[in-house]
């Protein structure tokens, strides 16, 4: 293997690992509490806090991707899995949504229970975990 094909290689495992932090950071942070909070209820939202997430998401990927131990490849690619699901859980408030609305002096008082999407996410996540797990028993370790 030639010097070039060994850079293009790094850079590829590289560029991979940023974009997939990118798709998880974006997928947890981001997307699913936005299709949640569609039903017209807060959730709890720390900005400040998002952009070192970020960059967790990107260092946890980008390390997955240039390692080439499966083992520990599984390791970062559930713990990235698992930070997510406890972020998305963390702003959801574990599910339970409530808010009140003010109108002509009457106050409404809505609650909502997403535990259920939320067991269906984390039922998700965990199930790509035990796949990724079964993907890695099936190669050799190197």
């Amino acid at each position: 293997m030639n010097l070039r094909s060994k850079v293009f290689k790094f850079t590829w495992k590289v560029s991979y690992g940023v974009l997939s932090g990118i798709l998880w950071y974006l997928l947890y942070v981001y997307i699913i509490p936005g299709l949640l909070a569609a039903v017209g209820l807060p959730f709890e939202e720390a900005p400040e806090f998002f952009m070192f997430l970020l960059a967790f998401f990107i260092a946890l990927q980008t390390s997955a991707s240039l390692l080439e131990n499966l083992v520990y490849r599984f390791l970062l690619n559930s713990l990235t899995k698992t930070l997510g699901l406890w972020l998305l859980f963390s702003l959801l408030n574990d599910g339970i949504l409530s808010t009140s609305r003010s109108a002509e002096g009457i106050t409404v008082n809505m609650t909502i229970d997403l535990t259920p999407i939320l067991f269906l996410l984390a039922s998700w996540t965990f199930t790509t975990i035990l796949l990724d797990l079964v993907g890695s028993m099936s190669k050799p370790y190197l």
